[in-house]
């Protein structure tokens, strides 16, 4: 009878260290996929950002194109011209204004690409990082059922 219940605890503590280690990889790998999905979206989030900056530069060249159109019809009105003098220099430095206006959006969304890409590369180490321990849990309790194994067969020889 002692034979018995040695031979039926071995088994449930090898199982249970078995299924342990196997639902602690089973987890890991949903954390991971988990991780992999915010990867995705972050990198689609960074697409979408780059998209709407570009429409957003249209649109502005689109108003400034407007504005310096109207400076020169207002200019025409009253009977300037911005062929020289400080019409010309006026309308030179709205253009510079423009351009740099234009230039900082480029690079304010060039880092926020970046940003965004920067976080899909962590949430993509991240789910490496979890696929790796849920491995580790596994064979770490494999490891411990063969010890179990080993430890109980031991005890039983003892008595039997």
């Amino acid at each position: 009878m002692a034979m018995a219940a040695m031979v039926a605890g071995t088994a449930l503590a090898v199982g249970g260290a078995i299924y342990s280690a196997n639902a602690a990889n089973t987890q890991a790998k949903y954390d991971a996929s988990v991780q992999q999905g915010n990867a995705d979206r972050a990198e689609n989030n960074a697409a979408q950002l780059t998209a709407e900056n570009a429409r957003r530069a249209v649109e502005f060249r689109e108003d400034y194109s407007d504005f310096a159109k109207s400076q020169e019809v207002v200019r025409s009105k009253s009977g300037v011209y911005a062929y020289s003098g400080t019409p010309l220099q006026v309308a030179l430095q709205s253009g510079r204004e423009a351009d740099e206006e234009l230039e900082r959006r480029r690079y304010n969304a060039a880092q926020g690409r970046r940003d965004i890409e920067d976080r899909a590369a962590g949430f993509r180490a991240d789910a490496i990082n979890i696929r790796m321990g849920g491995r580790a849990r596994r064979t770490a309790g494999y490891i411990q059922a063969g010890s179990s194994l080993i430890g109980n067969l031991e005890r039983m020889e003892r008595y039997a």
